[in-house]
């Protein structure tokens, strides 16, 4: 907003929005706390922020893997545009731009998983997770979903969820790493189905 003299003008300029933690990626979206701090899985219908009335670019300094089932978004992904429609995967790695079209409206329904580096930095997934090509811009389509490959997706996001959940202990970060690798995995035979 400017203001000249004694009235507020509105100017419909770009917005930047960095985010580089898992407690500023739930504040943006208006989310509680989250209940560890390098990791959180959202569920879309949960989320309180308003879409933004701006052209607006996030850089995420974090993995995010998103599943999206009612989707009408326009995102801006690196050189390309995307449609995200229903049943469909996307996936960011640290230091990636997203611009949100202001024009296309919240997705519902649908959860994203997402983590620090930090989170995955001692497991084998942090070693092989740059070998899974979706997570960069070259891959100029969304990981479309049939209606069988959405059931398994769903299967290991309440798998997540059931350990972010429940009771933190010794074994919950490398049950939830489990289950990450797990979904990249079938991303990537997803993907590989899909080309």
């Amino acid at each position: 907003y400017h203001t000249l003299g004694n009235t507020t003008m509105s100017k419909k300029e770009p917005a930047f929005v960095k985010i580089n933690s898992i407690a500023e990626y739930h504040e943006a979206l208006q989310l509680p706390k989250p209940q560890h701090p390098l990791f959180s899985i959202t569920d879309f219908s949960q989320n309180k922020h308003t879409h933004p009335s701006v052209e607006t670019t996030f850089l995420l300094n974090l993995y995010c893997i998103s599943v999206k089932e009612d989707a009408q978004c326009m995102l801006r992904y690196g050189p390309h545009h995307y449609d995200f429609r229903e049943g469909l995967m996307t996936f960011f790695k640290p230091g990636q731009a997203i611009t949100v079209d202001p024009t296309s409206s919240d997705v519902k329904v649908g959860y994203s998983v997402v983590f620090h580096p930090d989170f995955i930095r001692t497991y084998e997934l942090a070693n092989n997770i740059g070998s899974y090509s979706f997570f960069d811009y070259e891959v100029n389509e969304a990981l479309f979903l049939s209606e069988k490959e959405k059931q398994q997706i769903r299967t290991i996001g309440k798998g997540i969820l059931s350990e972010y959940e429940g009771t933190i202990d010794s074994y919950s970060q490398d049950a939830i790493v489990s289950f990450i690798a797990l979904l990249l995995v079938y991303s990537q035979r997803f993907y590989d189905r899909q080309f």
